[in-house]
């Protein structure tokens, strides 16, 4: 419990913590003698007495209760919290074991990601190159303005669900899917020159570019561009 990263706090009927580790108080800027005492009302802005007296008596089980919730630090600010309280019974009392995780850093980075991503979309769908991303069925997911542009479309939902190999000039289709397979299969990007079947069933030339995206060592989606030729 002393070395644990995580904050554990042994509270009782009425809130009131009543024994917690160093991670618990060192996290929200407490002394153990300062916390001690504290319920989780003066904690969590969220859980008034009422409520965690509510929560209490719904406890008729020892099932763990997951919750994401903010702590207010000893100086103020409230800390971004992810909470689980396991219900205990000793001496023929029963009491909750609330352990927290400051996830902080985490959901900092996950706001630096999603402004990232929405950084790179911006780019990727204001692109002169067409870009496509495809699923690990062959299907499109996505596709930019220039990439419609190419094939002679006009409107992304007529292109979203449909198979890659509706895109691909006939003659040259087996190579198409052999060139998909492969990276699908080894991860290993692709590039080139190749044709295209366009809306009118005309058939057009470019240079590609096609990657492999992975997560967990799995290759989950592939992602491509275009250069007319």
């Amino acid at each position: 419990m002393e070395n644990s990263a995580d904050g554990i706090k042994l509270i009782d009927r009425d809130g009131t913590i009543l024994n917690a580790n160093r991670a618990a108080w060192e996290t929200l800027g407490y002394s153990r003698e300062e916390l001690l005492g504290l319920t989780i009302a003066d904690l969590d802005p969220a859980w008034s007495r009422e409520r965690f007296q509510a929560f209490w008596d719904t406890q008729t089980t020892l099932r763990p209760v997951f919750v994401q919730t903010h702590h207010r630090h000893r100086e103020g600010p409230l800390v971004p919290m992810e909470v689980t309280a396991i219900p205990c019974d000793l001496d023929d009392q029963r009491f909750v074991f609330g352990i927290s995780r400051d996830i902080s850093q985490r959901l900092a980075w996950e706001e630096a990601l999603k402004q990232s991503e929405e950084r790179f979309r911006g780019i990727v769908h204001n692109s002169s190159a067409g870009y496509f991303r495809l699923g690990t069925d062959g299907c499109y997911k996505d596709v930019n303005e220039a990439w419609l542009s190419m094939h002679g479309y006009r409107d992304r939902q007529e292109v979203l669900g449909m198979h890659f190999s509706c895109t691909q000039n006939p003659a040259a289709l087996e190579d198409a899917r052999r060139i998909v397979d492969a990276v699908l299969r080894d991860g290993e990007s692709r590039n080139g020159e190749f044709s295209r079947l366009l809306k009118d069933q005309s058939v057009g030339y470019h240079q590609y570019t096609l990657v492999p995206v992975t997560f967990e060592d799995s290759v989950v989606a592939l992602e491509g561009f275009l250069i007319d030729i």
